[in-house]
């Protein structure tokens, strides 16, 4: 058997044992803090409020105005590309590529200013997060937690994450 192929099988029956143990020593579930904060109303409100915000609104209606404009010149040209010369592709086509940036330079901002929002939550919250799932693991006898995003499978009985979001929500954990 080559070294590769035993040192996996290996690695697997280590981390059956190991699991069958944390589940001995408790139950296993499974969490996602970004998906328990942004979920819950705090995040929901802040978001909205900053959707409702001047910038961002200027921004977003920036968005939707450059996207209809490079949809309709790219539309045009594919129409036109035929009789059109090869000066006037060109020209087209540095005005797509104009667009194109200037469209990823507005979704960056927008981008930007929602990751600030989630950041902050993240700090805001973390700690109430850390507490009820304190409180979550003393009281459900969870004898380990992983992270959703880095589990193959796991049936929503072991998921955890709507859990913590309502206790988010009734304000436990303060």
């Amino acid at each position: 058997m080559k070294p590769i192929i035993r040192t996996t099988i290996t690695a697997l029956v280590l981390l059956l044992v190991s699991l069958n143990a944390a589940a001995q020593a408790g139950k296993i579930a499974v969490f996602s803090p970004q998906e328990a904060i942004l979920n819950s109303e705090l995040a929901k409100q802040r978001l909205q409020q900053l959707g409702e915000e001047k910038e961002f609104q200027e921004n977003k209606n920036e968005h939707e105005k450059l996207r209809k404009e490079y949809k309709d010149l790219v539309d045009e040209v594919k129409k036109e590309s035929a009789v059109m010369t090869a000066e006037q592709q060109a020209d087209a086509q540095r005005k797509i590529n104009s667009l194109r940036a200037d469209i990823e330079h507005i979704l960056k901002k927008l981008q930007a200013a929602q990751n600030d929002v989630i950041n902050e939550l993240g700090v805001e919250v973390g700690p109430r997060v850390q507490k009820i799932l304190a409180e979550l693991v003393r009281d459900d006898q969870i004898g380990l937690i992983l992270r959703k995003e880095a589990v193959m499978h796991a049936t929503s009985s072991y998921d955890i994450t709507s859990k913590v979001t309502d206790k988010l929500n009734a304000g436990a954990g303060q």
